[in-house]
């Protein structure tokens, strides 16, 4: 179903869509793709890892990457922002993910630094040479600007070609385009430590990872955001655009007090949630599932599709993206009819949310590949789909437990507050929202509503007041 990736009669053979529920689905393919053992006994931290795999390959991909759909043209970009929260799935997430990344990157660096070292020592000699066999050197090809500046140019059609030419990526693409701008992937831990990693962000796109566990984390994960997620650089002198991701990792939790601080931190909110507490929906693997075929060593074909992406993002000879044919147009409008469902319960959803399902259709697409074709286990979109729509309801549902606790703290606070209140003497509802201190309507309302109901406070006389008698029901809310 993807071309060069997802052939229906080459590569990856598609069966007949099985009739289960989407859980049953989405454990099939996480038992397909061996998620127990990348989640070293938790199924769902295998999930998490499993989906920060596949969208790392789409982030890392050329700039531009794609699903195309072959019949209509319609086209869905691949790469995406993701936040893993948890200690167990932040764990595997750096262990199986950002190092390798690291490796990679940190390899690339070495042999830019060998090289010019090389360099340094071959421009002595050839400088120590020349003093007697004079100097050889060969001009660089010229460039647009070149044949512009010669301004000598047959007609007028000549002239507007070559000025079209500037805003197409320069031709005489070489070795300086890696050695130049190496970055694809950089851990960033200060503003200053981004604004010196975008001027060498190869061709403009870079993978940043923020970690959550610093002080002030949020506010740096909130302008790495807006440096490179938007494209809006703050700086003030002129330089090249930087767009691309931001992968972070919260081992410590903090996305629960962040959400139910309500801090502004809006970019969190925008990005794809890999919970690790048990948000839901859950599941298990079923017996008939055990059957099917997986992958022996998931870790190893992620290393190897990731070597091979990363070898075709640095291909200056092919500097096209990756457009991949994908029947997307009817699934990717059902998915964000899906996710336009859940906006009422996490706004803004649908937009954050849109590359996800293209995002896992490449990257876990290119997993399969870097299988041998005897081993390797089918693709089954619909099992892909149904990971999709589990990982956006576990964020959903991840976002009401953090607003819920914050709601029930808020409640308890509040409860307390009255009861200390009322120990006074009666008082209308009126009375204790004024002299509350930030208590509004509804909490105040809702914590009576409580109290009453386990026997702690009465309505009297237009007035609250304190319970004498021994209530008959447990009081649920703890001052």
């Amino acid at each position: 179903m993807v071309s060069s990736i997802i052939q229906p009669t080459n590569e990856i053979t598609l069966p007949p869509t099985p009739e289960k529920d989407d859980l049953q689905q989405a454990a099939a393919l996480l038992h397909r793709f061996n998620a127990l053992s990348l989640g070293e006994g938790d199924l769902m931290a295998g999930g998490n890892t499993l989906a920060a795999m596949a969208i790392t390959l789409a982030n890392i991909a050329p700039p531009g990457s794609c699903l195309v759909d072959g019949e209509d043209g319609a086209h869905v970009p691949v790469g995406m922002n993701t936040l893993v929260s948890g200690g167990l799935s932040c764990g595997l997430v750096s262990d199986r993910v950002l190092r390798v990344l690291q490796e990679l990157q940190g390899n690339l660096l070495a042999h830019i630094r060998q090289q010019d070292e090389r360099r340094k020592k071959g421009e002595k000699r050839i400088t120590e040479a020349s003093m007697f066999l004079g100097n050889d050197e060969k001009p660089p090809p010229p460039t647009v600007l070149d044949q512009l500046d010669k301004d000598a140019y047959l007609n007028e059609a000549h002239f507007e070609g070559e000025l079209r030419g500037l805003l197409r990526a320069p031709a005489n693409a070489g070795v300086s385009d890696i050695t130049d701008a190496p970055v694809i992937f950089a851990g960033i831990g200060s503003v200053e430590a981004l604004n010196s990693t975008n001027g060498f962000a190869h061709r403009g796109r870079l993978l940043a990872h923020v970690n959550l566990s610093g002080k002030n984390a949020g506010i740096l994960l909130d302008q790495v955001c807006d440096e490179v997620v938007s494209g809006c650089p703050t700086r003030k002198q002129l330089a090249t655009t930087v767009r691309g991701e931001v992968i972070a990792t919260d081992p410590t939790g903090m996305l629960d007090n962040i959400v139910a601080a309500r801090s502004g931190h809006g970019w969190m909110e925008r990005m794809l949630w890999l919970v690790d507490h048990a948000a839901g929906p859950e599941m298990e693997i079923t017996t008939d599932t055990k059957g099917s075929p997986q992958l022996a060593r998931p870790a190893e074909c992620f290393e190897a599709a990731l070597e091979e992406i990363a070898t075709r993002r640095l291909n200056f000879h092919m500097f096209e993206p990756m457009r991949l044919s994908y029947p997307l147009a009817a699934g990717q409008a059902e998915w964000n009819a899906f996710l336009t469902r859940l906006e009422t319960d996490f706004p803004g959803i649908t937009g954050t949310l849109r590359p996800l399902l293209a995002s896992l259709v490449f990257g876990l697409s290119r997993i399969l590949k870097a299988v041998p074709g005897e081993c390797r286990p089918p693709f089954v979109p619909c099992e892909v789909e149904a990971f999709a729509r589990l990982l956006a309801l576990r964020m959903v549902n991840a976002r009401a437990v953090a607003l819920h606790h914050e709601h029930e703290h808020r409640l308890a606070k509040a409860a307390s507050y009255i009861r200390m209140k009322l120990r006074e003497g009666p008082h209308s509802a009126r009375d204790l929202q004024r002299y509350g201190n930030d208590l509004d309507a509804a909490t105040c309302r809702e914590a009576l509503a409580r109290l009453a109901d386990a026997g702690v406070v009465e309505f009297a006389c237009n007035r609250w007041q304190l319970v004498t008698t021994t209530r008959t029901k447990p009081l649920t809310l703890h001052a």
